[in-house]
């Protein structure tokens, strides 16, 4: 048997070889070993970091021989690829920090909603417990004034204080939507209307009948044309408080008339609109809310509204609206043009499409900024209906408005 040199044994960082010295060395068999997985290797196998090689042979017939290059070059590749270890691993701790702040980030962030939502329950059941008060004390006044309990020339003081008491409950139910649930909201306007209608009844019963009237421009002297009668400007004064006795500042009762509401008359105030057809109301200013209701063919304008628009009841009209929330219900083949700060809301509503808000007027801008509403957050695209309850698939009950269908409106 050939004698064997001793065997020269390569160091590179966890990674040991061997390489035999000897370039005359022909052994007929050759068995290359893992010491500490005991696995059998074939000859010529790439060695792997952690492997220690020995060579044994039984004759001198020429086999196999290791490649000094190919070797050398093994050794250098193994030195190249731990040293790249070893440069991610000083990225690692900067990698991890990271991952660590925005976990972090997202575990505050879940916090603050849990606390939004315990604090808008809180102040949910706080407002559902001092509205019932409310309206148990109105619906006692109510009452009282039915059965002849108030002397007769107490009467018009009474029913002013009553619907001063509505008004406020009316107010107070209007800046408190954000944080009721729908079932809620319905529960509460219902009540709210109810009043408002027992007030009515008794009011005409009770009091003599009070007439009111509009300022009228003639709009052409073409006979064939729509008649469509024109209110200038409407200012928060006498006639606008008969209007509409259940509330704030309002329109009702009209047909294919055209309303502009200026700023000073609307400021901050809850509108209600009911009953119209083929009406254009234009309110250029910045209201509170704005309560819309059995309309038909009529196109709504308005300035950014500080709280919520509710719609029912009304089919084929534009509503051209920016807003803090919308709600729609019972309610079909209307468009809307929107800049809304939360996801809208509809309800028992079908053929629905949208599309961004697109109306100007002197002043917009103006009323925007006081808002300090940010004009890159609009959700006019996102629409929950809670009659489609199906996650896989959008609702059937609206869509996006196409460009192409899409109008300049003013």
């Amino acid at each position: 048997m050939a004698a064997v040199k001793p065997l020269i044994y390569f160091s590179a960082g966890s990674a040991l070889v061997a390489y035999c010295a000897m370039a005359s060395f022909r052994p007929d068999e050759k068995k290359i070993k893992d010491v500490e997985g005991n696995r059998k290797r074939q000859p010529g196998q790439k060695l792997t970091p952690g492997d220690i090689i020995r060579i044994s042979s039984t004759s001198d017939k020429p086999l196999y021989r290791l490649n000094k290059k190919e070797l050398d070059d093994h050794i250098q590749s193994q030195i190249t690829g731990l040293r790249s270890m070893e440069a991610s691993s000083d990225l690692m701790p900067e990698r991890l920090q990271r991952r660590g702040r925005e976990l972090q980030l997202e575990r505050q962030r879940k916090k603050q909603d849990r606390e939004l939502e315990d604090t808008n329950r809180k102040a949910a059941t706080y407002f559902l417990d001092q509205f019932s008060k409310s309206h148990l004390e109105i619906e006692d006044d109510l009452n009282n004034l039915a059965s002849g309990l108030v002397e007769n020339s107490l009467i018009p003081s009474a029913i002013s204080k009553i619907s001063k008491d509505i008004h406020t409950l009316q107010k107070y139910f209007s800046t408190s939507t954000m944080i009721l649930c729908l079932h809620d909201v319905r529960k509460s306007q219902e009540c709210i209307q109810m009043l408002q209608q027992k007030l009515h009844e008794l009011e005409e019963k009770l009091l003599p009948k009070k007439k009111f009237g509009f300022k009228v421009r003639k709009t052409s002297n073409n006979k064939e044309a729509v008649n469509v009668k024109v209110v200038d400007e409407i200012d928060c004064g006498e006639t606008l408080q008969k209007m509409l006795v259940e509330n704030d500042f309002g329109v009702k009762d009209k047909i294919n008339e055209v309303i502009v509401m200026r700023e000073n008359s609307v400021l901050d105030k809850d509108i209600a609109l009911q009953n119209l057809n083929g009406c254009t109301v234009k309110i250029m200013g910045s209201p509170g809310t704005l309560h819309m209701s059995n309309m038909e063919g009529c196109t709504i304008f308005s300035g950014p509204v500080v709280r919520s628009v509710l719609i029912e009841n009304c089919k084929n009209c534009k509503f051209v609206v920016p807003c803090q929330q919308l709600r729609v219900h019972q309610s079909s083949q209307c468009d809307f043009y929107l800049h809304v700060r939360s996801r809208a809301i509809i309800e028992d509503t079908v053929s629905v499409r949208v599309a961004p808000y697109n109306w100007a007027y002197d002043g917009i801008d103006q009323h925007f900024a006081l808002l300090g509403w940010d004009d890159k957050k609009n959700h006019w695209d996102s629409v929950d209906d809670f009659n489609w309850l199906a996650s896989d698939k959008p609702s059937p009950n609206w869509c996006i408005l196409p460009e192409s269908d899409r109008e300049i409106l003013s």
